[in-house]
């Protein structure tokens, strides 16, 4: 609640025009670097410096309580606001900690295939969206999501990729791993709808699924010995209601939970963070050139039979053009934010681990199981052993099947 305190002390105090006495008084905002008030009495205009405070007026009790309870409300919303802006500038400290030096791919992912049986194994996770909550009741029991469905399914993300990479096939042996971090990480507060049914507030989610995802890189760190996290952010993790160019990064919440993992990894060698502070992300295995963005950003449209597919391959033309103009060409682009698993040649699109909401249910989106991509690139550079890393469990749905939802 917004709290006018001239009206307040004007309501408790009659001012009065310095020519005239009068007290119908009109203020005009700001002049000169001082504010002035129009007399309606006698039409004279006066400086604040003017007026004459009198006695108080005699307000009703009624009238007198409720002004009091406004100044009250208005007291306790800026002491809430002051301890939020105590709670991000701790947590800007944190981020600031750490320096831009996470820029560079290590120089193992640089290196060349000690043999020709050496693979990197890619396991993609993006559009987490921890603690958004899903009503599976209003989805016709189709989904569920909170955090505890949220834990299982990052679990078993991290289970099943090290599984698939531990025993990929084809002659291969992974000799390390990436897992790019595609934005949308938190379900954040940039829809009221989404403050007021999240799980938690947004420090809580930064700090918990901070340490899960921590717990998830440490598992595979200790499999594989070499990881790298390539990190952008996504639209749902900002600090504003409406996307900004200016900043973008560092006023999002993703980013801090990439600085906090970062934080926590600084003295294991066995892991390194490639965070930009722009939106795109880029790091090289065995010659095969990545480009990482979470994908809200000039790649909008779509419609008909097409579907995503024009404006994902109209936005990576124009991408490619521009990044080839500046030396910086790619070979495989890899997005997020649409939660659709596309392998689509050039680029590759992850699905979500949330799955299907009641915002894609009503605008009537296809259905797509919570899932997330898992591919391979061997020693001559090439994208091998594509996989669908399914996250979502029977569990999840509470005992509510999908196919056998009843009246």
């Amino acid at each position: 609640m917004r709290i006018n305190l001239l009206e307040i002390f004007m309501a408790v105090y009659a001012l009065t025009c310095g020519r005239c006495g009068g007290i119908n008084l009109k203020d005009k905002g700001p002049h000169r670097q001082k504010r002035e008030y129009r007399c309606y009495d006698c039409g004279h205009t006066t400086t604040k410096f003017e007026l004459k405070a009198v006695k108080p007026k005699t307000i009703a009790p009624f009238e007198e309580h409720q002004l009091k309870k406004q100044i009250r409300e208005a007291t306790k919303e800026t002491r809430e606001a002051h301890k939020q802006i105590e709670e991000l500038k701790h947590s800007l400290g944190i981020a600031n900690e750490l320096t831009d030096t996470s820029l560079q791919p290590p120089e193992w992912l640089q290196s060349n295939p000690a043999s020709a049986q050496d693979a990197v194994s890619v396991a993609f996770l993006s559009d987490t969206h921890f603690d958004e909550v899903v009503d599976p009741a209003e989805i016709n029991f189709v989904n569920a999501y909170n955090r505890t469905i949220a834990e299982n399914r990052l679990r078993t993300f991290f289970n099943i990729a090290v599984d698939i990479a531990s025993d990929p096939g084809r002659n291969l042996r992974t000799s390390g791993f990436v897992l790019p971090l595609g934005g949308d990480i938190v379900g954040g507060n940039i829809h009221e709808e989404l403050a007021r049914t999240n799980e938690a507030g947004i420090m809580d989610t930064v700090i918990h699924w901070s340490n899960e995802i921590a717990a998830g890189i440490e598992q595979l760190a200790d499999k594989f010995d070499r990881v790298t996290v390539p990190c952008v952010t996504g639209n749902h993790g900002r600090n504003t209601l409406k996307p900004i160019n200016k900043g973008r990064t560092g006023d999002n919440f993703d980013y801090l939970i990439y600085r906090l993992l970062e934080r926590h990894f600084r003295k294991d060698r066995r892991v390194s963070f490639i965070i930009p502070r722009s939106i795109a992300a880029k790091w090289n295995v065995y010659g095969h050139r990545f480009h990482l963005e979470h994908g809200d950003n000039g790649f909008r449209g779509g419609n008909g039979i097409a579907g995503i597919w024009s404006p994902i391959m109209r936005g990576d033309m124009k991408l490619r053009q521009r990044e080839q103009a500046v030396d910086q060409e790619y070979d495989t682009l890899m997005l997020g934010h649409f939660h659709q698993l596309k392998w689509g040649g050039h680029f590759i699109m992850n699905g979500s681990l949330k799955g299907i909401d009641d915002y894609a249910s009503n605008g009537k989106f296809g259905y797509e199981q919570p899932q997330q991509a898992f591919f391979m690139v061997d020693a001559k550079g090439q994208i091998v052993n594509m996989n669908s890393i399914q996250v979502a469990r029977d569990e999840d749905y509470e005992g509510v099947s999908v196919f056998e939802v009843t009246a």
